[in-house]
């Protein structure tokens, strides 16, 4: 017999035993009886007691002291042989009202009585008023009227204006449109060094783009910016600017044409002095503020 088969097992039958034919018995439901919810208790709501308030005394004073109780007057002995007088009828006095314990007492108003001061007589008499011996002796008083003086107000002098021929107006208007478009001359680089000031100063380097007139530099001076020639040097106002240091230099100008310029070395007393001068010979100075 070879190793490889091996024997065949054969499984036994389980007999299960029968089932009973008796038929199956459901147990019944019992049913409980429903709770019922307790039955809701009404609520009873507490009194009040509402508390009497106690009266505070104010802050400061002390608790009110107990009313005193008057005792009766003795009635004085009155000796044999003498009549007491009846006293003089007085008013009754009036019944105080009842005081509540714990309320402060009230004070009685104090009202302060104004004090006439006697009026203070000056026995000098008022500056207006003059006092002159009469030829009797008797003096007589001699009232001054007050004189009203009107205030001078000072009339408005418009400033002088040069005379000039129409073609001169006409130059002298495109001077002033000229000179609005006229640049502000600066020195070359002022903006990089803070040692370099404004004040113009002709660039001469070699390769100054300032000097070959580059246009992305600032404008160079030229005479191609000067004036007309007819108003060259001339006042805004058409004027001829003359400098004046004395009252003798107003003597030879000509207030028509010309205006008078104080030196900045001049001091106070002769810058008086020419002007009382200048306004005598009507002559305009430039500088002198208003």
């Amino acid at each position: 017999m070879p190793d490889d088969e091996k024997p065949k097992v054969t499984p036994k039958k389980v007999t299960r035993p029968a089932e009973d034919d008796t038929p199956k018995v459901t147990p019944k439901k019992v049913e409980k009886p429903e709770e019922k919810p307790p039955a809701e208790k009404p609520k009873v709501t507490p009194k009040k007691v509402e508390k009497p308030v106690e009266q505070k005394a104010p802050a400061g004073k002390s608790k009110a002291a107990p009313e005193k109780v008057e005792k009766p007057v003795e009635k004085s002995k009155v000796a044999p042989g003498k009549v007491e007088k009846p006293a003089a009828d007085t008013p009754p006095a009036e019944k105080a009202a009842p005081k509540k314990v714990g309320e402060p007492e009230e004070k009685p108003k104090v009202t302060p009585k104004k004090v006439e001061r006697p009026e203070e007589k000056d026995d000098k008499p008022p500056e207006d008023i003059e006092i002159v011996e009469d030829e009797a002796g008797d003096d007589v008083e001699i009232i001054e009227e007050e004189e009203e003086e009107e205030e001078e107000e000072e009339e408005y002098r418009p400033k002088a204006k040069p005379e000039l021929s129409p073609e001169e107006r006409k130059v002298l208007a495109l001077k002033t449109a000229k000179r609005a478009k006229k640049p502000k001359f600066r020195r070359q680089e002022w903006f990089r060094y803070v040692r370099i000031k404004e004040h113009w100063r002709r660039p001469r380097g070699m390769h100054s783009k300032t000097r070959r007139n580059y246009r992305y530099r600032a404008p160079k001076v030229s005479k191609g910016y000067r004036g007309p020639k007819a108003v060259r040097g001339r006042h805004p106002s058409g004027f001829e600017d003359i400098l004046v240091h004395n009252t003798a230099d107003l003597e030879g100008l000509d207030p028509k044409r010309q205006a008078a310029r104080i030196g900045h070395t001049v001091g106070t007393r002769k810058r008086i002095a020419i002007k009382k001068k200048a306004d005598e010979l009507g002559i305009r100075i430039l500088n002198w503020g208003s």
